[in-house]
């Protein structure tokens, strides 16, 4: 017994419980099975505190650090009248580690904030696609309503009660020719 434990007493105090038991995995099994409330009560005290994993993680600081590259996807797509819709899931697609911060949002406020607050939504995106026709498109063109709907992609049936009251105004302040002073009268 005594040589068997003095052995484990030198090797455990040098390289730890799990690093001895490979190490000296022969005498680990003797103990065990000879010695074992002695071997137990030796490991205890020579046992590492492992961490946890979610104490390791500073929500905090990777919370604002996130925002922060959020506002700048943002913000460098702002001005491209081109780009796509932003949706949310635009946004996230922009991250290197997207699966990570989707999956982690809720603990991410700050960062779920700000990619609430500036996902385009479709009325927006509508009025966009109407706004880059009129910039990037023929005069003669776009000075006709069912052209300017043709050229932004849209038709009557898919617009927003929001992208109507911005082709009524276009069409009051005579940017846009209609047939009549309607969005209804159009494609008729």
């Amino acid at each position: 017994y005594l040589e068997y434990r003095k052995g484990w007493q030198r090797i455990v105090k040098v390289l730890g419980v799990k690093q001895a038991r490979k190490s000296k995995g022969a005498v680990y099994a003797w103990l065990y099975r000879n010695d074992r409330p002695w071997l137990l009560s030796i490991n205890a005290d020579y046992h590492t505190k492992s961490t946890s994993r979610c104490q390791k993680v500073n929500w905090n600081e990777r919370d604002f650090s996130y925002a922060r590259k959020a506002l700048r996807i943002i913000i460098k797509s702002e001005l491209d009248i081109e780009h796509p819709q932003r949706t949310k899931t635009w946004i996230l697609t922009n991250f290197k580690n997207k699966s990570s911060v989707e999956k982690w949002l809720a603990k991410l406020p700050l960062t779920n904030k700000i990619i609430e607050k500036y996902a385009e939504t479709t009325p927006e995106y509508q009025i966009r696609r109407i706004t880059r026709s009129l910039i990037n498109g023929d005069r003669r063109h776009t000075s006709k309503l069912w052209c300017l709907m043709r050229m932004s992609g849209l038709s009557k049936e898919r617009i927003a009660p929001l992208t109507r009251q911005f082709i009524e105004l276009l069409l009051e302040l005579s940017w846009v020719r209609g047939p009549t002073t309607s969005i209804e009268d159009t494609n008729k």
